[in-house]
């Protein structure tokens, strides 16, 4: 059009790029664009329509939004495509504190979408910029949820109205950071604790922690060079956490995973141990009452760990071997069962009394609701386990 190229700029807004000239001007037009907004392509068209005159620069977003603006008119607007939905790949479940069930999505959706069990309904809230959700945390009354990319952590308030931007909102960005991921979620008295995976090649998660309260974020970096941080868990003034030696896109730097103490009054490692020479990513991890952990690791086996004595109790077969440390769920029932999922498109229960596994089906993730009742996701889909018999 006219000798010009358009095309969305995160820090500009929509720019023209003059070819003669080789310059680039923004429009007039106050809209902002991001990776979303401004991702799934920009052409220029006749709309044939006497409010939109000559050519107009259209594009559309990545969550089904539709843009335009005329050069002549300096008119620019961002409208809503009625365009039918399609299955996604449900990515974590979580139980909020309200009861609702908290589903965690793939690839690109950005749909926060939570499931209400007394009411047996879906609640789907507008796309926002969010993509796949790995993990979730409850903290006095709210929701804290990690997102890739750049290791972003959410803040969401289930009493207040939903308004993408400001509920949920943005607490935590780690992307100058290079990290990507964040797989350990954890309450750390008032505060939240977080570990993550690094970007492609970035052999080396990191650490820290949000307060809520004063908004303060503490990043103690990378505490285990080589190694990310998946899995965190609490008991009393000391947080445990289960680390991964694979590295995305390049190849492992130490040699196994690691069970690591760190004390919460003096915000300190502790210690830190090889859990076993063959074990390469602790992928989840629970407490039991006593202070014992429980550690679901990719090779299949669900570990009873003993953090005073720092040794294993015993080892439990759970599922085969190679599930993705990205794709797990452990939950303690109040009766002591450990619930979970590998990563191997199994789910499973464990009664701790002797050690018996039982096989509850096909399944990538697990939670259980306020009544103890177990809820599956199975690629696209949620299902209920009504009895377990």
């Amino acid at each position: 059009m006219y000798g010009q190229v358009f095309l969305p700029s995160l820090e500009d807004g929509l720019v023209s790029f003059d070819l003669s000239a080789r310059r680039a001007r923004s429009v007039d037009w106050a809209q902002p664009f991001d990776g979303v907004l401004g991702g799934a392509g920009v052409h220029v068209m006749d709309l044939e329509s006497d409010a939109w005159p000559g050519q107009s620069v259209v594009g559309a977003g990545r969550r089904g939004e539709l843009w335009r603006w005329n050069p002549t008119t300096c008119r620019g607007e961002v409208l809503e495509a009625e365009i039918p939905t399609t299955p996604v790949k449900i990515r974590s479940l979580h139980t909020g504190p309200d009861g609702m069930i908290d589903i965690g999505l793939s690839y690109n959706a950005g749909t926060m979408v939570r499931f209400d069990p007394v009411g047996d309904r879906f609640v789907r809230h507008r796309p926002g910029t969010t993509s796949q959700t790995h993990s979730h945390l409850n903290l006095d009354g709210k929701i804290y949820f990690g997102t890739y990319s750049k290791a972003v952590l959410h803040e969401y308030d289930p009493a207040a109205p939903y308004d993408f931007g400001r509920n949920p909102r943005v607490v935590v960005s780690l992307g100058e950071q290079r990290q990507d991921r964040i797989f350990g979620l954890a309450a750390a008295g008032h505060r939240v604790a977080f570990g993550t995976l690094g970007r492609r090649g970035q052999a080396s998660g990191r650490f820290g922690f949000f307060d809520p309260g004063t908004g303060h974020v503490e990043d103690h970096g990378e505490i285990l060079p080589g190694h990310s941080i998946n899995a965190l868990w609490v008991h009393g003034w000391t947080l445990y956490g289960g680390t991964s030696v694979d590295t995305p896109g390049a190849p492992p730097v130490e040699p196994a995973a690691l069970v690591f103490a760190w004390d919460l009054e003096t915000d300190r490692l502790l210690w830190s141990e090889t859990l076993s020479d063959d074990v390469a990513t602790i992928a989840n991890m629970v407490g039991s009452a006593d202070g014992g952990l429980w550690l679901l690791t990719t090779q299949g086996t669900l570990v009873e760990y003993d953090p005073a004595r720092r040794r294993t109790v015993r080892s439990i077969d759970v599922a085969p071997p190679g599930g993705h440390h990205g794709l797990s769920s452990l939950v303690l029932a109040p009766d002591g069962c450990v619930y979970g999922a590998a990563g191997s498109e199994r789910v499973f229960a464990v009664d701790p009394s002797d050690g018996a596994v039982r096989d509850l089906g096909p399944g990538d993730h697990i939670t259980l609701d306020r009544a103890g009742t177990p809820y599956v996701s199975r690629n696209a889909e949620l299902g209920r386990i009504a009895a377990l018999g």
